[in-house]
């Protein structure tokens, strides 16, 4: 039952940082831990910093969605191992992507840090599940979509407008 329920979840799961072309740098973060500023414009920043990181982390969203698709007699230790691995990549490159160096805009820098922070959040979660394999633990997972994805939204609002200004 768990494996139908999550299956269910994650198909309606979505990555806010793969929305396309404009979301192409969706995925960023002011990271206190960053050894130093970044020299330079958002655009710049946006194209340096975060587009390798949105990347990766649009590759890990697309392995946990189809790594959490169980087929039809699939034991439950190999599917919960598959999605382990998935979860606990993104949960690495989440944690990268936290510790590039500052954007030079504190609402970009603000926008990156709430993303990285639930995109991190919802993995370490989805790990959790693939630990416990309990319902409470996937109702936490479930429950963290939604921040997740407006953390995203929020980002590509930003984003989105510092392309709009760059393009004049």
């Amino acid at each position: 039952m768990l494996l139908a329920v999550l299956a269910l979840i994650l198909g309606v799961v979505a990555f806010g940082c793969s929305a396309g072309p404009s979301a192409t740098a969706s995925t960023s973060t002011t990271s206190a831990t960053a050894d130093r500023p970044f020299d330079g414009t958002p655009l710049a920043w946006l194209t340096a910093e975060a587009r390798p990181w949105n990347g990766r982390l649009n590759q890990d969203q697309a392995a946990v969605l189809s790594d959490s698709k169980a087929t039809t007699g699939e034991k439950a230790d190999t599917f919960f191992h598959r999605l382990n691995a998935a979860c606990a990549r993104m949960v690495q490159d989440a944690s990268g992507a936290r510790r590039v160096p500052d954007a030079p805009s504190a609402q970009l820098a603000q926008a990156w840090s709430a993303m990285t922070a639930e995109t991190e959040r919802y993995a370490e979660d989805c790990l959790t599940v693939t630990r416990t394999r309990t319902n409470a633990s996937l109702t936490a997972w479930e429950n963290d979509v939604k921040p997740m994805d407006a953390a995203n939204s929020s980002l590509n609002t930003v984003v989105q407008s510092i392309r709009t200004a760059a393009a004049g």
